[in-house]
């Protein structure tokens, strides 16, 4: 559980960053869908590309993390590792186009890596599929341990946001943090791993 909210926290912190530097999101691919039908309609068709392009290295993220999951059997863990190498090699180039595709991939990935702790789905890097899980959670008259743990995620994620704002506002450096944090989840993840084997 405790890997679970502390991916989340990292997505929220990123995701708010990213927003900030750039005004799209790397992880929420329902407001790039919507920037992007806006972008549209007032013929940007520059920035609708770039939040169509968004929508597409996300998912290519998904992709590639899910893959390499199967690849890296019986060490799932290892999947995390590719967040935190792109997150980290984005810094340099961003807030240029290029590194916000590298983290919005990133968030992909980290979102295709691991979205199941303790047989509960979750989502670590966006929360509208959580919100419809911890509703179906609470109206399901035999509720089950996954309410709780999906509330933990969104509330995690919101604080995530909140200390990316205040990072943001202290440190031109605050997305070093996100790297960081991949990083030592993976390793969170494996330590997790071994003691259950």
């Amino acid at each position: 559980m405790s890997l679970a909210l502390f991916l989340a926290l990292i997505a929220g912190y990123t995701d708010v960053i990213v927003y900030f530097a750039m005004q799209m999101w790397a992880a929420n691919m329902t407001g790039m869908l919507i920037f992007f039908v806006v972008a549209l309609t007032k013929h940007e068709y520059a920035f609708a590309a770039q939040h169509v392009g968004a929508v597409v290295v996300f998912t290519s993220g998904v992709i590639a993390a899910r893959r390499g999951r199967r690849l890296l059997q019986p060490r799932p863990e290892a999947a995390l590792g590719l967040p935190a190498l792109l997150v980290a090699a984005a810094i340099p180039i961003f807030p240029g186009l290029a590194g916000f595709y590298l983290i919005a991939f990133a968030m992909g990935a980290q979102n295709g890596a691991v979205h199941s702790f303790g047989g509960v789905a979750v989502y670590t890097t966006f929360i509208t599929g959580n919100l419809e899980r911890l509703g179906e959670g609470i109206g399901d008259p035999n509720p089950s341990k996954g309410p709780g743990l999906v509330l933990a995620v969104i509330v995690a994620y919101a604080a995530g946001a909140l200390l990316g704002a205040y990072a943001r506002i202290v440190t031109p450096l605050a997305l070093a943090a996100t790297p960081i944090g991949l990083a030592l989840a993976a390793s969170f993840a494996r330590w997790a791993l071994r003691k259950r084997a």
